[in-house]
């Protein structure tokens, strides 16, 4: 099930929702680049007419077009990008479009098309975040029951700390159920009775989980929330398992991966 993204503002002021019309912008820093500009917005660079609107929530900067890309680098560089003509942002923004993805900050757009003459597209840096916290199921696969301790981390901040949870032995939700590759499959309902749920964050980001397990071993595994996707790709369990014989347990971040669905992709990339 798809959660909803709350989009908070870092700089100062309200936050503001994508593709919202905003009050105008009166920096003109970047009149030189409009003119400059105006021709690649009848036409894309790979010689098409337009483009169509993607229906990502959360767009990276790496799969944008080049001419969309000029665009979007004036606008982050100067404060805003303006035309006169056609602006190709609005080309790609799609209804689910929330943000702008670039190396690791996010950017909510917003476009102002009250002039008389120039359309202009800002973007402000933001947080993206769910209206909830993500939780992971965290399963066992071992031949006994196991107890362990869970930290999960923010960076330096420890957000949460549990200790003595019992995990029932052999409920890996895929044990019987592997695709003809042995990438898991689905989960098994039946096998979801003795799942415990770990609360991981609500913000987008890289978060580090710690498990300690029979007081033997602690091993620490990253997890990412949010993405890129169409769907949710977060990742769906973690798993307990045997380990080798460095080690008595390992500890594996499971994300099922459908190939029959391309959830990722842009028009403009088939």
């Amino acid at each position: 099930m798809r959660r909803r993204l709350v989009l908070t503002a870092v700089a100062t002021g309200a936050a503001t929702i994508a593709g919202c019309t905003s009050e105008r912008a009166t920096d003109d820093t970047n009149e030189g680049a409009t003119d400059d500009t105006n021709e690649r917005a009848t036409d894309g660079d790979d010689g098409t007419d337009g483009y169509e609107p993607c229906e990502l929530s959360i767009l990276s900067y790496t799969r944008l077009p080049e001419a969309i890309k000029d665009e979007v680098d004036v606008a982050l560089k100067e404060g805003q990008y303006a035309t006169e003509g056609e602006l190709l942002w609005s080309e790609i923004s799609g209804p689910e479009l929330e943000a702008l993805k670039k190396d690791d900050s996010y950017y909510t757009p917003i476009v102002d098309r009250n002039g008389v003459k120039e359309t202009t597209l800002q973007f402000k840096e933001i947080t993206p975040q769910y209206d909830e916290t993500i939780t992971l199921p965290i399963y066992n696969s071992t031949d006994k029951n196991l107890e362990i301790s869970v930290t999960v981390k923010d960076g330096e901040r420890t957000v949460l700390e549990e200790a003595d949870l019992t995990l029932q032995e052999l409920t890996d939700p895929t044990l019987d159920e592997r695709e003809p590759e042995g990438e898991p499959g689905p989960l098994k309902e039946e096998n979801l009775s003795h799942d415990k749920e770990i609360p991981i964050g609500s913000e987008y980001g890289e978060y580090t989980v710690e498990i300690t397990v029979e007081d033997q071993e602690t091993i620490s595994k990253a997890v990412e929330l949010g993405g890129v996707s169409r769907f949710d790709d977060n990742p769906d369990y973690i798993l307990v398992q045997e380990g080798s014989k460095e080690q008595s347990f390992s500890v594996e971040i499971i994300t099922i991966e459908y190939p029959m669905y391309d959830p990722a992709a842009c028009p403009w990339e088939h």
